[in-house]
């Protein structure tokens, strides 16, 4: 198995059989977010999140999470708490 150094921790961190330049993993000892920047030597570095994308992942989550909200059925009857209808006697 391939390894390299975190850059942020300095832990060896398992890449895998075929490594490829550009490929993203995360440190399991420290959670950095790192790219393969280098195949021979074997280098990490802190990966590069585009401005634009991280916008969008952003807001992908908070649509989600008002999407689950609309699958909510409420069960509203039409009248108010506490009022039931009167008879006639």
């Amino acid at each position: 198995m391939a390894t390299a150094l975190c850059p942020d921790c300095g832990q060896k961190i398992v890449i895998g059989p075929k490594p490829k330049k550009g490929q993203w993993v995360s440190c399991p000892h420290c959670n950095a977010d790192l790219e393969l920047i280098s195949i021979s030597p074997l280098e990490l570095d802190w990966a590069q999140y585009d401005e634009e994308d991280v916008e969008d992942d952003f807001w992908d989550d908070e649509e989600d999470e008002f999407d689950d909200w609309d699958d909510e059925e409420e069960d509203y009857d039409d009248e108010p708490l506490g009022w039931e209808e009167e008879e006639d006697f």
